[in-house]
């Protein structure tokens, strides 16, 4: 066979690629066939005390002689995972002394933070790689692979192979926790300082409670390869342990740190658990969800925590107590009912005690049935316009729907329906809401399970949410609005008061004050907005000119289907020409009486129009063109609008007739311009335009 030779700049990146490499083929193979040791392939070193799966070929590629070398090959794996150190058996057979007489000599080994990784040769120009590593499966267990080569002509010198006479014994020492320490946490860490030898396979520690200098423990030796230290965790409080490490050679032997002198250290005395309160449900709260979230304070010292809720006012656990661990929060998703009082408690538990919440007094609450809309299958219908405001507080939570937006299941999930009857955008919001706001919306499949469309959770740094939404015409879409469950200890009891708008214009908003005056006039086709693509826009903030007030009050005095006669051969304004977009609208305007211009002959088309000059157009518009509004009297009952001024009996007799409260602050803003959204409400106002939704 041919050999490659390839020199790499850097030998020790090129083996962290072989050893990720190794792993990944050895964990992620298709499974291959499970033979017996040594049945198909008797040059390699496969142990008799494991059952083996033949992978097929593989390459492998590791330093000989300097260089680096890929050759082709056949690539073994045991299919039990085992614990190396229990396993004596197999670990005698991987020693360098019993693979050296089975004709293997030892080229390298490199030890790596989950395993090792070894090169072995025989005389009969075959190379074979073993490698022990930590399973995934279990942080104990350990996997084999065994890779032998097809037969090379290559072969190492003799000066770069390792025999097993060649391992001098090393020393190895312990370095913390100090022997004989006390007052350590019952979560440690211990370390150790590196072996000094050579021929290191890998570390392994044992700690137990016995002072027998032997490893007593259930749990036995445990590797930790070429790690020098151990983390361990939940340790019995005020007790003394004992320890020790041990250095592996590759040829089996082992190590004692400290020359077998094992270490002792005294964990702390742990205090019985601290006093804590519920807080929430409140206690004797009513209109709770059927699926409740109970959350206390935490307890001092406490390593669980462990609630009882029944339905029996005695102060005693009549069903059982739940362990949390260490959680200060229990979502209940079922067991509970609406319309029944429960009562609850929890308590701290540590070795050295347990402590009741709130002294031992109990806490209640009461549930209720969800809102109507509470599940997907009693989801409001709804179209557009569309506002819901209420009372979330009852509403429970539904499984099947996280997604992006929402990784945990929501509290107090209510639900929409809406089917459209045509291909269009909608605009979805919360805002308005008083607690943090996901949109979910699902299209379902014919066995009801759902699609998730899209969603939102924080809209443009705010806790409430928002969505543009492409429809298609007959498409129905179930729109989910929750409480977002951020998955850490709740601060106030789920749901609250929702807010929930859909909308013709993505530029107004729920919340917005004139929304539902322009959704009215949009609806009375008195306004299409001011653009459609690639949403429909309104342009709430935009002054009204006077070209685009001569459409706005004739659709609001002859409805939306009016369209004023043909302009003719001029419009009676010189600043209007008969192919201005508007020509038509402003003619018939001051045929009406409405108006006269701005000035003799002119009419000023793209002058914004001030609140006062609204004033005598909405007047003549509403009572006709003679219209005269009464003497204004002693005052306007505007600060900033003498009775001197020119519209004053106009803007009077506005506010007298409802249409006006002004600009706020007693004031009237004569001068100021009339923006389109003022105009949806004057409108609305004067013409008696419903306000929708």
């Amino acid at each position: 066979m041919n050999t490659i030779v390839k020199k790499l700049d850097s030998p020790q990146r090129f083996f962290n690629l072989l050893v990720t490499f190794a792993l990944a083929v050895s964990l992620f193979v298709p499974m291959g066939e499970v033979v017996n040791a040594q049945s198909e392939n008797p040059q390699a070193p496969l142990s008799p005390d494991l059952l083996w799966t033949d992978y097929g070929g593989a390459e492998r590629a590791f330093l000989v002689n300097g260089e680096y070398v890929t050759l082709s090959g056949n690539l073994f794996r045991a299919v039990e995972e085992f614990g190396l150190d229990l396993s004596h058996e197999v670990a005698e057979y991987y020693s360098t002394i019993n693979l050296a007489e089975l004709g293997w000599e030892e080229v390298s080994t490199t030890p790596y933070s989950n395993g090792i990784s070894s090169i072995y040769f025989h005389p009969a120009g075959i190379f074979v790689q073993i490698e022990f590593f930590g399973c995934k499966t279990e942080s104990d267990a350990s996997c084999l692979t065994v890779w032998e080569s097809d037969p090379v002509t290559i072969m190492p010198d003799d000066v770069s192979r390792v025999s097993p006479e060649q391992q001098a014994l090393g020393t190895l020492s312990k370095s913390s926790p100090a022997n004989n320490s006390t007052n350590i946490d019952t979560n440690v860490t211990l370390t150790w300082a590196a072996y000094s030898g050579t021929g290191l396979s890998r570390y392994r520690y044992c700690i137990d409670k016995t002072d027998n200098s032997k490893c007593d423990s259930s749990v036995g030796w445990t590797t930790t390869w070429s790690e020098k230290s151990a983390n361990v965790t939940s340790l019995e409080a005020g007790t003394k342990y004992y320890w020790q490490v041990q250095a592996v050679l590759n040829d089996d032997t082992k190590v004692d740190a400290n020359n077998g002198a094992w270490w002792s250290f005294t964990t702390k005395v742990q205090s019985p658990p601290g006093s804590f309160s519920k807080t929430l449900p409140l206690n004797g709260a009513t209109g709770q969800s059927i699926t409740p979230v109970l959350v206390w304070q935490a307890s001092s010292n406490a390593t669980d925590y462990t609630y009882c809720i029944d339905t029996t006012n005695n102060n005693i656990c009549d069903s059982n107590w739940v362990s949390t661990s260490n959680k200060t929060f229990v979502t209940l998703l079922s067991g509970i009912g609406a319309n029944i009082t429960y009562y609850w408690q929890v308590r701290g538990v540590n070795s050295s005690g347990v402590y009741t919440g709130d002294g031992g007094a109990w806490s209640s609450f009461t549930t209720a049935s969800g809102p109507a809309n509470d599940t997907i299958a009693g989801a409001y219908v709804v179209g557009v316009p569309y506002e819901n405001v209420g009372s979330t507080t009852s509403a429970t939570i539904d499984g099947g729907t996280t997604n992006v937006c929402s990784s945990a299941l929501g509290f107090s999930s209510v639900w929409y329906k809406y089917t459209p009857l045509s291909n269009r955008k909608i605009y979805l919001d919360t805002f308005g809401t008083n607690y943090d706001t996901v949109i979910s919306v699902w299209t379902k499949n014919a066995n009801e399970t759902l699609n998730s469309v899209i969603c939102n959770d924080d809209s443009t740094g705010v806790s409430q949410s928002s969505i543009n939404l492409q429809v298609t015409n007959g498409t129905t879409y179930y729109i989910q609005v929750l409480q977002k469950n951020p998955g850490s200890i709740p601060v106030s009891s789920p749901g609250g008061a929702l807010a929930f708008h859909i909308r013709n214009f993505a530029d107004v908003l729920g919340n917005n004050g004139f929304w539902k005056y322009i959704e009215g006039i949009y609806a009375a086709g008195i306004t299409g907005g001011c653009a459609t693509s690639p949403d429909l826009l309104y342009c709430p903030k935009v002054s009204v000119d006077r070209a685009a007030m001569a459409v706005f009050l004739l659709k609001s005095i002859h409805g939306s289907a009016y369209i004023p006669p043909a302009v003719g051969a001029d419009t009676g304004f010189l600043d209007v020409p008969v192919n201005h977009w508007a020509a038509a609208w402003i003619k018939q305007l001051a045929a009406e009486g409405i108006t006269s211009g701005c000035s003799i002959g002119y009419y000023c088309p793209d002058v914004a129009v001030t609140r006062a000059q609204m004033a005598v157009f909405l007047l003549r518009s509403v009572h006709g063109a003679g219209y005269t509004p009464p003497a204004v009297g002693i005052d306007t009952g505007f600060s900033d609008v003498p009775t001197t001024y020119w519209a004053a009996a106009w803007i009077k007799q506005l506010a007298s007739e409802g249409i006006t409260s002004g600009c706020g602050g007693g004031q009237y803003c004569p001068e100021t311009n009339v923006t389109r959204e003022q105009m949806a409400v004057f409108l609305s106002k004067a013409f008696g335009i419903s306000m929708l939704p």
